[in-house]
């Protein structure tokens, strides 16, 4: 009977679990402000097809399979997209400067925030360790 009473309380903590960490599908206006001032700014021309809710972030999917990744508060994370990101004016300049430095023609598909600096993907399939000032700390293919 004890065993089964632990059984009990582990099925119910799982299924609590899978329950916080399941996606909920919400409306756009239904973001942090920051979020869809970020939307409005850098993704003004595109239609957004699907917006997800999650325990601790928010996904934003494009039509164009564009997605971004916003954490709680509302700061993007993420974005990625499967042509070259055209409004990189949410990158900071310090980045912008060095990826151009090094990789002039190269346009990024891929950027997230790290806890130190920068994750980037290029379209020439670079991918980019940064600094929070722009200096490429690793690179690969």
């Amino acid at each position: 009977m004890k065993k089964f009473g632990l059984a009990c309380a582990f099925s119910v903590l799982v299924g609590a679990n899978a329950l916080l960490a399941a996606d909920v599908v919400i409306q756009q206006n239904e973001l942090p402000q920051n979020s869809q001032k970020f939307i409005q700014t850098y993704f003004a021309n595109e239609k957004v097809g699907l917006v997800e809710k999650s325990f601790n972030d928010y996904q934003v999917k494009f039509l164009n399979d564009s997605k971004v990744e916003f954490a709680k508060d509302g700061d993007w994370r993420e974005v990625k997209s499967y042509a070259p990101i055209s409004n990189t004016g949410f990158i900071p300049q310090g980045v912008l400067n060095g990826i151009k430095a090094k990789y002039a023609t190269a346009k990024i598909m891929e950027i997230s925030k790290s806890y130190n600096g920068y994750e980037v993907k290029l379209d020439n399939h670079k991918e980019l360790i940064m600094d929070k000032e722009g200096k490429v700390l690793s690179e690969k293919y």
